[in-house]
């Protein structure tokens, strides 16, 4: 049976992607062009891993807003991001008519955009952006606060404005009503995390779009010059890491048990012809191994924590905010999954609760830090990461 399932495994990340498994003792882990690939047999074979270049996060949002993008492929993904967003449980922090203008760089020049007025709304350290109230359909992609980064200025004849950095530029916002823009500069001081509490089963809506997403991956073939945007997955043993890369990378896997990953595991998802993930599994039973995979920081960190074993969350607590205190992180996006959330797990701990018990609540921390519950065995939540991670991107100006 294990051969069976080690072959279905082996012969899904021949369809899926480019796949490794590599262990901390083998020797292949000096050479980061050498790896061991998964077998169902021993071997000493080994293939070159086409490295792709690294850059610092905010790098990778620069190619991004300076390439030219299909539309219709940014409509879909602000679409897919909108419905992930929609399942938040916090309120709106603030929201308010306010005048939103973004500072351009054109030849390396900085210029000013269109100044347009919008009926906004903050939750977490996201902005979203409506043409009027009521709306439904943002008019806007959703704007990533980057480092809570604001700057409360003030002019003669244009009065008081906040200058925000984002994950998508530079923004200089006014409250319509002038007294509450000194409001919008303290509502992004003091935004805290924002939590995503997906529904924890999945729905047919869901599970036909996470179909539709592995089909699409395992059949895109990346152009030339495709983006390659770094996503590492950290946790404790047993949180459900590689249950989440198999979810997203093959159909029905993710059901079957999964053993812990020695080493890390390597795979490219091709999201589109132009936007590749590869994405780094590091094994949890070693914390001291995760820092050689962050010495060039990634774009994204998926810290996977279980809801369930609660003898686990100080120790997954710790850990995690040893890595929201890296300054080398302070512009990497955080996802948190809180991972077996669903009511057919025992002893699960909801996702507000453990939110706290993670000191992620009311902690202000520098990066910009999404919490999401998901289940990795049900497939439920999975897509969503996804979408909180490449929707952050600067896809349209």
């Amino acid at each position: 049976l294990k051969q069976a399932l080690q072959f279905k495994s082996d012969m899904t990340s021949k369809e899926q992607g480019s796949m490794v498994v590599v262990t901390d003792d083998d020797a292949s882990l000096k050479s980061d062009h050498q790896a061991t690939t998964t077998s169902t047999t021993p071997s000493t074979s080994s293939t070159a891993l086409v490295q792709s270049p690294v850059f610092e996060p905010m790098e990778y949002r620069r190619m991004v807003k300076d390439r030219k993008n299909d539309k219709k492929e940014v409509a879909a993904i602000f679409a897919s991001l909108n419905t992930s967003l929609a399942q938040t449980t916090r309120p709106f922090l603030f929201e308010d008519e306010i005048v939103l203008k973004k500072e351009l760089e054109v030849n390396g020049k900085k210029g000013k955009g269109g100044k347009k007025g919008y009926f906004a709304k903050l939750r977490g350290p996201i902005l979203s952006v409506y043409a009027k109230p009521g709306d439904r359909q943002a008019a806007l992609a959703p704007i990533y606060i980057h480092k809570f980064s604001s700057k409360l200025e003030s002019q003669k004849k244009k009065g008081s404005y906040v200058t925000i950095e984002t994950h998508q530029g530079t923004f200089s916002l006014q409250s319509k009503t002038p007294s509450n823009t000194s409001v919008w500069s303290d509502a992004f001081i003091s935004a805290t995390p924002l939590l995503l509490d997906c529904p924890h089963y999945i729905s047919t809506e869901a599970k036909d779009a996470l179909e539709q997403f592995v089909s699409r991956t395992s059949s895109t073939a990346p152009r030339d010059g495709a983006i390659h945007l770094p996503v590492t997955i950290l946790g404790l043993g047993g949180s459900g890491k590689t249950s989440i890369i198999r979810s997203l990378t093959s159909q029905g896997i993710s059901m079957l048990a999964t053993e812990p990953t020695k080493g890390y595991r390597k795979i490219d998802l091709p999201y589109s012809e132009n936007l590749v993930i590869d994405i780094t599994d590091v094994g949890g039973s070693d914390e001291t191994s995760w820092q050689r995979h962050l010495v060039s920081p990634p774009y994204a960190i998926v810290f996977v924590v279980d809801s369930v074993n609660r003898s686990t969350f100080t120790k997954a607590k710790e850990a995690l905010h040893r890595l929201l205190q890296m300054p080398s992180l302070s512009s990497t996006l955080f996802v948190v999954a809180l991972n077996k959330q669903g009511y057919s797990e025992k002893d699960v701990m909801e996702p507000v609760s453990l939110t706290q018990t993670l000191d992620l609540d009311d902690a202000i921390v520098e990066p910009v830090v999404m919490v999401i519950s998901c289940n990795a065995r049900l497939g439920a939540g999975v897509l969503d990461i996804i979408n909180l991670i490449v929707g952050s991107l600067p896809w349209a100006e």
